[in-house]
């Protein structure tokens, strides 16, 4: 079986595909993940074959190809890189698909949710094609209709989705994407407590697999996890390392933590004067792998990100979720109902508001244990092998692979 993956230029967006992509390649398939030149290291680095393939760009650097958002704010960023996926990206992504299958044909296209042209590719040329869900069911944003922002004005042209389909002469131009690409197999690595109760999105074809995300291994080996303290609770403060980075919340959360008695791993990509001065108890790192750092952790401040959500709750730790945009707010008030987390509201840090929502997260019996309830059922989903058993299924027959009515899937 020949599978090719499709991901946007992002190291959360890859990191949540390669548990998958490594169970195809370990059952003996043949695996090509397809993203942007640039990204190809990073493919690598996980011990992947990657395909450069449409535009060449990084989600951590989109002026790249819009130099109007280097002076852009961090909102109208993420408003761009949105209508970049959806409407810039996709038309790339299929003309490198299309040629790359003249001599290399796949068997079935797995995407990720934030990757639309793998789509188009797969109708276009006749074949089955599979959504990993890697983020909690939410409605789409309306990025398929909205006019480019002015902050894009420099950047490649928009050209809709529905506008692509028409070009390609493809059915249902107008239908809406998530409800495209749902059609023949959705890959959810959502826990049953985390799905919404409005079953609108509910998709026949959602079978429940576990996607904990793949933790990339720090480069310099991170000697300072042997160093931690055990004499006091330790909480790691993950705000946007790479996309929406905000020094003045991380280092906010990171002096309520440290009033509260904690001592705090923060990681920061960028330089660390970005966050000026912090009391003794706080250590700056550029990677933090997950894997190591967070079974020492007593709970975790995160933006609401999915893969650190998913991280966060499969080592059963309670979570503060400061959201920023996009689904963010929809995760942190998803983890606050399921009572295995805390959430501030959208917008500049309160150092107090902070600190009452930090004591709770590490005096509270109960926030842990709903933490680790949430672990659990993440832990008794199928694994990425029932991921591979079921893309053999849909390559097989060529047709949708309806799911058991009693999942909760919501796509």
């Amino acid at each position: 079986m020949r599978v090719l993956l499709t991901t946007i230029p992002g190291t959360g967006h890859f990191a949540k595909v390669v548990p998958l992509a490594r169970a195809v390649v370990e059952a003996g398939h043949e695996l090509r993940v397809a993203s942007s030149a640039s990204f190809q290291p990073t493919i690598e680095r996980a011990g992947l074959a990657g395909v450069p393939a449409g535009l060449d760009w990084l989600e951590s650097a989109p002026d790249r190809i819009a130099p109007a958002l280097a002076r852009a704010n961090a909102r109208q960023r993420s408003s761009a890189v949105g209508t970049i996926v959806s409407q810039v990206a996709p038309a790339r992504m299929l003309q490198d698909l299309l040629r790359m299958a003249e001599a290399w044909r796949p068997d079935v296209v797995v995407s990720e949710p934030s990757e639309w042209g793998g789509l188009l590719a797969a109708e276009r040329l006749r074949t089955p094609h599979a959504l990993l869900a890697t983020r909690i069911p939410f409605v789409v944003p309306t990025w398929q209709s909205r006019p480019p922002s002015p902050a894009r004005a420099t950047g490649p042209a928009a050209i809709p989705y529905s506008e692509l389909r028409r070009r390609l002469g493809l059915a249902s131009p107008d239908a809406p994407h998530h409800v495209l690409a749902r059609r023949y197999l959705v890959l959810d690595g959502t826990p049953p407590s985390f799905h919404p109760a409005d079953r609108v999105l509910h998709a026949r074809t959602a079978h429940a697999v576990r996607l904990v995300p793949w933790s990339a291994p720090d480069p310099d080996g991170s000697p300072w996890l042997d160093r931690l303290p055990t004499d006091r609770p330790v909480v790691h403060v993950n705000i946007g390392t790479v996309f929406d980075r905000d020094p003045p919340a991380a280092a906010t959360t990171a002096r309520a933590a440290i009033a509260e008695g904690a001592y705090v791993v923060v990681a920061h990509a960028g330089p660390a004067a970005e966050l000026g001065p912090l009391p003794d108890g706080v250590l700056v790192v550029r990677w933090a792998p997950h894997d190591l750092l967070l079974p020492r952790c007593s709970a975790v401040v995160h933006r609401g990100g999915w893969g650190t959500t998913l991280l966060t709750v499969a080592h059963r730790r309670p979570a503060l979720v400061v959201p920023h945009g996009a689904d963010q707010p929809l995760v942190a008030a998803r983890l606050q109902a399921c009572g295995a987390g805390r959430s501030l509201p959208v917008g500049p840090v309160d150092e107090d508001a902070a600190r009452r929502e930090l004591r709770r997260l590490l005096d509270d019996v109960l926030l842990r244990r709903n933490a680790a309830r949430i672990g659990d059922e993440l832990a008794t989903m199928p694994g990425p092998e029932h991921g591979v058993v079921l893309l053999e299924r849909l390559v097989e027959t060529g047709r949708p692979i309806a799911g058991r009515p009693d999942l909760p899937g919501v796509w």
